[in-house]
């Protein structure tokens, strides 16, 4: 079954079918309300960037060296990834959530050693 976003859920249906997931939630740090996006619809990073801008709010702020914010994603082995030049298809297989960080929080976080946390 899908959703008005055309994402499938792997929990619907008699038997849950893990790699049926086709959204991948996002959220802006600090904030209780995320979405829910399709990146299969997608067809990579510039489209992932302008999507992002427009379901937050935020056009013109994740762009270019003094974005305002930065795109950090749990991958599916746990791990907390700073978005950089991941081939778009393997970002895709790999990522499970998406965070929006402030650049200026992320940066404070890296120079004490911390890494935000994901979960």
């Amino acid at each position: 079954m899908s959703d008005s976003d055309g994402c499938e859920s792997s929990i619907e249906g008699p038997e849950p079918v893990p790699d049926r997931r086709t959204c991948t939630k996002v959220h802006i740090n600090g904030r209780p309300i995320g979405r829910a996006i399709n990146l299969s619809s997608l067809s990579g990073y510039g489209d992932l960037v302008t999507l992002l801008e427009d379901t937050f709010g935020i056009r013109g702020e994740l762009r270019g060296p003094n974005g305002m914010w930065t795109i950090v994603y749990l991958n599916h082995n746990g791990q907390t990834v700073i978005l950089s030049d991941t081939p778009w298809r393997e970002f895709c297989t790999s990522v499970e959530k998406i965070v929006l960080y402030s650049t200026d929080e992320l940066i404070r976080m890296m120079r004490v050693g911390a890494m935000p946390v994901i979960s």
